[in-house]
């Protein structure tokens, strides 16, 4: 596993907590695997203490689980756990999306189109899984409250945790792409409400998905984490 060198004029636990982050959403670091805290240190040429904190943080946000005189672990998402994020999720990024909506600029608009054409265009699974989720993203950024932003970033790289592990990513760059264009469209005819319905729908019914196939492979998942 590498990582870039850390500058000390940030916060080394910050710095720390983001690279682990990323090692985890791009599936480097499965779930269950034990995160050693002098290992870390040793990769990241820092001290214990920012690596320690660090892994505190990553609980916090639900990436990390610290299981008392055995370590900590990158997280394993049960089939509840995806139903409550995907609750959430609704709820939330339908918050955002009522937010959004209030101030629809062309601009906004012309960005959705583009993450849509890029969709299409995806020629892997993975390029396609983060078109999606800037899709996602550019509805809780416009919603101008950043606390909800970072509430959805978090919940999102939860949902990314799980697919890294269970490799589900979109594979139909044409249904995804389908799927988004009619939520534009009803953007751009002024049906707001439909727009939400579509979102609110398209979140489920991805929870659904992800939910069944956890449960398809939880014996995997069981025997990884042993």
């Amino acid at each position: 596993m590498e990582f870039s060198e850390l500058s000390s004029r940030k916060s080394l636990a910050a710095v720390v907590a983001q690279q682990i982050r990323e090692a985890i959403k791009s599936g480097v670091l499965k779930p269950g695997d034990r995160l050693v805290e002098p290992d870390l240190a040793s990769k990241f040429g820092v001290s214990k203490t920012p690596v320690r904190e660090a892994l505190r943080e990553l609980e916090r946000q639900g990436l990390a689980e610290i299981r008392p005189r055995r370590g900590t672990f990158v997280r394993t998402l049960a089939s509840e756990d995806i139903d409550d994020i995907m609750v959430l999720r609704t709820a939330l990024e339908g918050l955002a999306l009522k937010l959004s909506l209030q101030q629809v600029d062309p601009q906004w608009i012309e960005e959705a189109e583009g993450l849509v054409e890029e969709m299409r265009s995806a020629s892997t699974p993975d390029e396609l899984y983060d078109r999606h989720r800037a899709f996602h993203s550019l509805i809780s950024s416009k919603s101008g409250n950043s606390r909800l932003d970072t509430i959805l970033e978090g919940l999102g790289d939860q949902v990314a945790t799980l697919l890294s592990f269970v490799h589900l990513l979109y594979e139909d760059p044409d249904e995804m792409a389908d799927q988004h264009e009619v939520f534009i469209t009803l953007l751009r005819s002024g049906d707001t409400s439909g727009a939400q319905t579509v979102v609110d729908e398209h979140i489920l019914a991805a929870g659904k998905r992800l939910a069944e196939v956890l449960k398809r492979d939880q014996t995997h998942v069981t025997e990884a984490t042993k």
